[in-house]
């Protein structure tokens, strides 16, 4: 994924594209590291631990 980021980069140099669309590819990228991190906290935490009904 940080390739992709480099080779954006890349094209903002020669001028293929924009700061901003950069600046949103990083954001998205960014948004992409927490949420995969999120997600291995959530997995190294084990299992949740299961909801009990309450009785009516």
């Amino acid at each position: 994924m940080r390739r992709k980021y480099f080779r954006c980069a890349e094209c903002h140099d020669d001028g293929a594209i924009d700061e901003e669309d950069l600046a949103a590819f990083g954001l998205v990228l960014e948004l992409f590291d927490h949420a995969v991190a999120d997600r291995r906290a959530a997995l190294e935490a084990g299992p949740p631990e299961p909801t009990r009904l309450r009785a009516r």
